[in-house]
């Protein structure tokens, strides 16, 4: 299937990865790298093209296919122009992510070269990066550092047009408040279970655990309806699983304390619940875990 792209775009990517092979030369193949690469890239394709704000793929040099694939996206040809598949029942939010993504594969080595986990991790920093820029997510920040509402976190993915794990990871990573903290629940078979989390101090909860088992979660006050309509101050005790550093294992440990929180239903049985301690959390670390985290 023939798809017309820019021709900038498409003389664009063999420089940017020059560009991203120096790079990891020079600073090894780290989360940091990562971040600087996809702010290489958006300052390479904003020279030949103005301000960049990627709405159309075709127009920075990629083609895109939704297909019927079993993974949520595949990098199918390497030469110019770049040819991306992304899973054609994905939510397009998603789909854009998974593009992101697959432009990193083309960009980073191999996974015959890096330790597949750290690759994988290092393609969503840059998707995250690339389509949502640390700076504009500093300046949606109160004067604190955090965020007030679940509101303020779907504003922030509309704002970026993708699905909301991402924006929970750069928020896990910019936002400094320790107060603050957020999750991305479901609703499944009655129990609310959680996809990711995000904070200084918050960390990413294990996958797929009910809300209730992460720990003590005891309504003290609750203020309209019920969830995920409703909002008021709960004594928390949650269990997590938070990177100390880059190069060190994951470790796992439980925050305490008392949070305001609020909620918003996004559909699909989804919902963002917000938290803000009223002061920062007691946090205690366990032994190291081995389990990557899950957001």
């Amino acid at each position: 299937m023939g798809v017309s792209v820019s021709n900038d775009g498409v003389s664009s990517w063999p420089a940017i990865r020059s560009l991203a092979a120096d790079l990891g030369a020079s600073h090894g193949y780290t989360v940091d790298m990562a971040i600087q690469l996809a702010r290489m890239t958006r300052a390479q394709l904003a020279r030949r093209r103005g301000e960049i704000n990627i709405r159309d793929w075709r127009e920075i040099g990629v083609s895109v296919e939704r297909r019927a694939i079993s993974s949520s996206g595949m990098l199918v040809r390497r030469e110019m122009p770049l040819n991306v598949w992304v899973n054609a029942k994905d939510d397009w939010r998603r789909q854009r992510f998974t593009v992101g993504h697959e432009i990193a594969h083309y960009l980073l080595p191999s996974r015959s070269e890096l330790a597949p986990q750290l690759l994988e991790r290092l393609c969503d920093t840059f998707a995250a990066e690339l389509l949502l820029p640390s700076a504009q997510v500093r300046g949606r920040l109160s004067p604190t550092g955090g965020l007030s509402t679940a509101r303020d976190i779907l504003e922030l993915a509309n704002d970026a047009r993708i699905n909301l794990s991402p924006v929970l990871s750069q928020l896990g990573r910019i936002a400094w408040d320790p107060r603050f903290g957020a999750l991305l629940v479901t609703m499944e078979m009655g129990d609310l279970r959680v996809r990711a989390g995000a904070g200084p101090e918050i960390g990413s909860p294990p996958r797929n655990q009910r809300l209730s088992s992460l720990g003590r979660w005891r309504v003290l006050q609750i203020v309209d309806g019920a969830l995920p309509h409703r909002s008021g101050i709960v004594d928390l005790d949650y269990r997590f699983i938070k990177p100390v550093k880059a190069r060190e294992n994951p470790r796992s440990g439980r925050l305490r304390g008392i949070a305001r929180w609020d909620s918003i239903e996004l559909g699909s049985r989804r919902a963002i619940v917000s938290l803000n301690f009223l002061n920062p959390p007691e946090m205690v670390f366990s032994n190291p875990t081995g389990i990557a985290p899950s957001a």
